[in-house]
């Protein structure tokens, strides 16, 4: 997701994708699918809405696919917190897992727009968009042979959406009565709404919406992970390695390629130096853009750019002093130079963030002022809230850097920002850190206002690091998201986030360009919005024979 100067006024999609085409010699540019200026949409097959490119799409894919080898993918935040149950999943290594182990019933595309997978079709039962039907692909099969029928996705639901201490309940529950919604036939399933809802299909693609095998309870072990994803889980263990072998009886064959994925926890600033010496295949994101550029004109890497995908983002919690005084979260958004951020951080490798999620995507709201670094403003603030002097802590471990710079652009504000700095693999440590600090972290990617929401903005939400607190608010995002019209219901959207930008606890400065590098055979990374490797999707990549 790419913020901006640009958003000053609208994206100018052909300055940034030019802009990453010129970049140099050996740099793979994999084009962010961005929104249209005027606030256009594009729609899906069953009414879902994504993000169009005027670019061409820049895929690294030389030759027929071909089968074999083992693709070692660096991961820095893994932990004792991490876990295998795709319906619990926090931090990003527990996202490489269950992408790659589990399956949705509906998936983005490339172009950004939204078609069935696991399902065969997603229809509508009616005009009132209040009830669907969702009809399986037959011959679909869990790791364990078994196949795949509607009791399995009606109990994945339920375990989802029917125990308010699951943690995607609120991702659910609003949407749909999963008592009432029940099975039709071994292929069918009718899903019975709480209130219309114009984008189900859509709705499904959602990341947290696994399908797993009915009676799943527990998943605690690699022996209870037995889903229909393209890889099987071999071994795990926590904080060290993940190993994923190549599930033969893939519905999508000859997908998956690799005869094996191995998640390997090594901390970013090592990824480029065990490239290199050939211990890992793939790293991740950059975060220091100069160790990324540096690898142009390697012959021993590929170096591959996402534009928008690294935002950086601090939370204020919003229910704790001094953040619950929205004079001082303002004084906070005013004292971060997002321009000065851009060159530090990025090498100008990046556009500015205007503290919202989903720029890529028609439902972002471009019409909102960009906020600018204004200290004197933000030491007025903070002498009306009676906050002069202000001193708070900000734990960092994603991008201490960035909370180092930070620190040092708020001192003009006459705040001073006190850096606590923990591992990585902490960041997203519920017992210690996540969703308890005041001030902390977080890392969203390529993701759309009207996915990131219902986590992140609702009061019972899984994600809710700000804890944004409007029942109003979320009664209006329940009712947008039941129209019908792709540009009424964008419309609504952007309507919901105004409150969102003038009152919320989020700082989102900068869209960073993605930058990762792989071994130079590796083929088919492809443009998709989302995360990297094709988000996170290994099935589709290969080495060049």
């Amino acid at each position: 997701m790419d913020r901006s100067e640009e958003f000053n006024i609208r994206l100018n999609r052909r300055r940034l994708l030019e802009r990453g085409a010129m970049a140099g010699a050996g740099l793979i540019v994999v084009p962010s699918l961005l929104a249209a200026c005027g606030g256009g949409s594009a729609t899906t097959d069953g009414g879902a809405t994504g993000a169009m490119s005027t670019a061409a799409n820049t895929e690294t894919t030389s030759g027929a696919p071909t089968a074999g080898g083992v693709f070692r993918a660096a991961i820095s935040d893994a932990g004792p917190t991490e876990t295998l149950d795709p319906h619990a999943i926090a931090s990003v290594v527990d996202q490489y897992r269950a992408f790659n182990l589990y399956d949705r019933l509906a998936e983005t595309q490339i172009d950004g727009t939204v078609k069935p997978h696991l399902a065969e079709s997603i229809e509508a039962a009616d005009d009132t968009s209040t009830t669907w039907i969702v009809k399986l692909r037959s011959g679909v099969t869990f790791h364990d042979g078994s196949p795949l029928t509607a009791a399995d996705v009606l109990w994945s639901f339920r375990r989802i959406g029917g125990d308010p201490k699951a943690p995607y309940f609120a991702s659910v529950d609003p949407y749909i009565d999963v008592a009432t919604s029940s099975v039709k036939d071994d292929l069918t399933v009718e899903f019975v709404l709480k209130a219309p809802y114009g984008n189900f299909q859509w709705f499904l693609s959602q990341k947290p919406l696994f399908i797993l095998k009915d009676g799943t309870k527990d998943i605690a072990d690699p022996a209870s992970v037995v889903g229909t994803g393209p890889f099987k889980l071999e071994s795990f263990e926590p904080g060290q390695k993940t190993v994923m072998t190549r599930f033969d009886g893939y519905f999508l064959a000859p997908e998956p390629y690799f005869d094996a994925v191995e998640l390997i926890q090594i901390a970013k600033e090592q990824q480029k130096a065990a490239l290199l010496a050939g211990q890992i295949d793939g790293t991740e994101n950059f975060d220091v853009i100069a160790q990324a550029l540096e690898l142009e004109g390697n012959a021993a890497a590929a170096l591959f750019r996402v534009p928008g995908a690294n935002p950086p983002q601090f939370n204020m919690r919003m229910d704790v002093a001094p953040f619950d005084d929205p004079k001082v979260r303002e004084a906070m958004k005013l004292s971060i130079d997002r321009e000065q951020m851009m060159s530090l951080l990025f090498q100008d490798q990046a556009t500015l963030a205007n503290d919202l999620h989903g720029p890529s995507f028609p439902s972002y709201n471009a019409d909102l002022p960009q906020r600018a670094y204004d200290p004197e403003k933000a030491k007025a603030l903070l002498k009306e809230a009676g906050k002069e002097g202000l001193t708070v802590e900000l734990v960092t471990g994603l991008y201490p850097d960035a909370a180092q710079a930070f620190a040092q652009q708020a001192k003009a504000s006459g705040i001073t920002i006190n850096l606590k700095k923990i591992p990585q693999a902490d960041v997203y440590n519920t017992d210690l850190y996540y969703l308890k600090v005041p001030f902390g972290e977080t890392y969203w990617g390529n993701d759309s206002f009207e996915y990131i929401a219902p986590m992140a903005y609702f009061k019972d939400g899984p994600y809710n690091e700000t804890r944004w607190n409007d029942p109003a608010w979320e009664k209006e995002f329940i009712a947008a998201s039941a129209v019908a019209d792709d540009a009424e219901r964008n419309t609504r959207y952007q309507e919901l986030q105004g409150p969102l930008w003038e009152n919320g606890g989020e700082i989102i400065f900068n869209w960073g360009d993605g930058l990762f590098a792989g071994k130079p055979t590796i083929q088919g990374v492809q443009p998709r919005i989302g995360f990297i490797w094709n988000d996170l999707r290994f099935r589709e990549m290969w080495y060049q024979a």
